[in-house]
């Protein structure tokens, strides 16, 4: 594959500035690739491209659209130990997690958006008319990081299926895997100009998309900050937006509830990913007369957990993805510290270091207005919270800006009960798998609109009142 061009009007071509952003190995801290820098001149010609393209792909019918996807989902697949090979060396992550989470889990992401599009209604019948859900025209995708290929399948895929156009930019920091998705819808036969591909950084070809006059849509993944700015610029002309931001999810731990199950399922949230991640786990919320026992059941669960190389079979977690995000990880700690926090498992990182290796670290005794308790980490920090009865433990878990995803575990009726009363997007209790069909999306700062299912899928369609 060559990374060094963007992908326009069907066609793979060099970027205007002629200058280009090198992704790095977050482990080996060599270069994989360069990617074009892109800017405002190849945004243009990339929208110009959707905007000729949607009026065929749109007059398409919805299984006309299928069928090309799922063609370039086949050919997708076709790279799979490719793309597992390239998201270890490009994220950082352990086989078998980038394996199960990275890439087989999208394929099914894409199944899951191709049995929407077959199945789903555009016009519901009224006593005087119609309401008819139709393409929006040219739509911007910007995504993050931390889940390359994810935040990628969430975002193009239904939104090339209801009939829009796009143009992606992925993360400067995680491009690679974007372009065999790219490649293989064009060789299963996608139009010119539907879906085309834009490298470089946010505060260009993100900024020249968000007030670009032709976008209609802007759906972003990532900071809360950077969603505000996104917010505002996407309105300058009235575009609609779907932003995924930020979360500082709880997990509550009710009366009666097992520990080694709690224990369990919060490191597998705060830990997994090296804690990159935006629904994560971060605070644990438990009984204040089982304080002990659960530091007791977390101390032996942190055995399980080691980062290390990546490609390391003993590693069940790689480095944190680059150097900024290291220190910020590391300035956290070091607050939380200063806040009065005692660090009962881990240990301090050296902010110096080669390897950007962060192991598990969990938190107790922080005041509720701390940093590690109101802000996303995005590492592998746990920060414990105690509570002496059940209203205090619905006031702890909701005392957060964000409101993207929490969890309960305990007696299941009980369990339910406080979930329902919750603020967030997604709640799961015990050990409830999700539903790859559920809208994914959050409360509060957490975001605008959802992801995934028939909701995500309706984010790229408009709405039309029709009397007759």
């Amino acid at each position: 594959m060559d990374f060094n061009k963007l992908y326009i009007n069907g066609q793979w071509q060099d970027g205007d500035s002629g200058r280009t952003i090198a992704v790095e190995n977050p482990w080996t801290l060599e270069t994989l690739a360069e990617v074009p820098r892109g800017n405002g001149t190849d945004v243009d010609r990339a929208v110009a491209a959707a905007k000729a393209a949607f009026p065929a792909w749109s007059a398409k019918t919805p299984q006309e659209r299928a069928d090309i996807i799922a063609a370039g989902l086949e050919k997708f697949k076709a790279y799979r130990d490719t793309l597992i090979d390239l998201e270890i060396d490009e994220l950082g992550q352990p086989r078998a997690w980038t394996t199960k989470m990275h890439v087989d889990r999208n394929f099914n992401r894409i199944e899951s958006f191709l049995t929407i599009a077959r199945t789903y209604r555009t016009e519901e019948t009224l006593d005087h008319g119609i309401v008819v859900r139709e393409p929006i025209g040219v739509v911007a995708l910007l995504t993050p990081w931390n889940y390359p290929l994810g935040q990628v399948v969430q975002k193009v895929t239904p939104a090339l299926l209801a009939g829009n156009t796009a143009v992606l930019k992925p993360s400067q920091t995680t491009p690679l895997s974007a372009y065999y998705m790219v490649q293989a819808f064009a060789d299963a036969g996608l139009p010119a100009g539907v879906l085309n591909l834009v490298t470089g950084a946010g505060g260009e070809v993100g900024d020249a998309l968000t007030s670009h006059p032709d976008v209609r849509l802007v759906s972003f993944t990532g900071s809360t900050a950077s969603g505000r700015q996104v917010g505002r610029d996407s309105l300058s002309t009235i575009k609609k937006i779907a932003l995924e931001l930020g979360g500082k999810s709880p997990l509550v731990v009710l009366p009666g509830a097992d520990y080694a199950d709690a224990v369990k399922i919060v490191a597998g949230s705060c830990f997994a990913n090296s804690g990159q991640t935006c629904i994560a786990y971060t605070r644990l919320v438990v009984p204040e007369a089982d304080k002990d026992k659960a530091l007791a059941a977390l101390k032996e669960e942190a055995k399980n957990w080691r980062a290390g190389d990546p490609r390391d079979p003993e590693s069940t977690l790689g480095p944190i993805v680059n150097a900024k995000q290291y220190a910020k990880v590391c300035d956290h700690i070091a607050i939380a510290l200063a806040d009065g926090g005692q660090m009962v498992i881990g240990q301090v990182p050296d902010k110096k270091a080669e390897k950007r290796l962060v192991q598990p670290i969990v938190f107790t005794d922080l005041p509720a207005q701390a940093k590690a308790v109101r802000e996303e980490i995005f590492g592998p920090v746990l920060v414990v919270q105690t509570y002496r009865d059940l209203e205090e433990a619905v006031k702890i878990a909701n005392d957060t800006p964000y409101g993207l995803a929490a969890g309960v575990v305990g007696p299941e009726e009980a369990a339910v009960a406080v979930a329902r009363r919750l603020d967030a997007g997604q709640v799961t209790v015990n050990f409830g798998a999700r539903d790859i069909f559920a809208p994914f999306g959050g409360y509060k700062e957490s975001g605008l609109g959802r992801e995934g299912g028939v909701m995500g899928y309706e984010e790229y369609l408009e709405v039309k009142a029709l009397f007759y």
